[in-house]
């Protein structure tokens, strides 16, 4: 996990990501879409 070396605790991602799935609870596939897009941009990153 690269997110340690960028500075971010993982609290503070889990936060994050759980307040990104409460605003798309609405909709579970827009859910998986936004859970997709958010390990593509980690695999980008890395």
């Amino acid at each position: 996990m690269r997110d340690v070396e960028r500075g971010f605790s993982g609290k503070e991602e889990e936060r994050r990501q759980s307040k990104n799935n409460e605003q798309e609870i609405g909709d579970g596939r827009e859910k998986m879409n936004g859970h997709a897009r958010r390990i593509e941009e980690i695999v980008k990153t890395d």
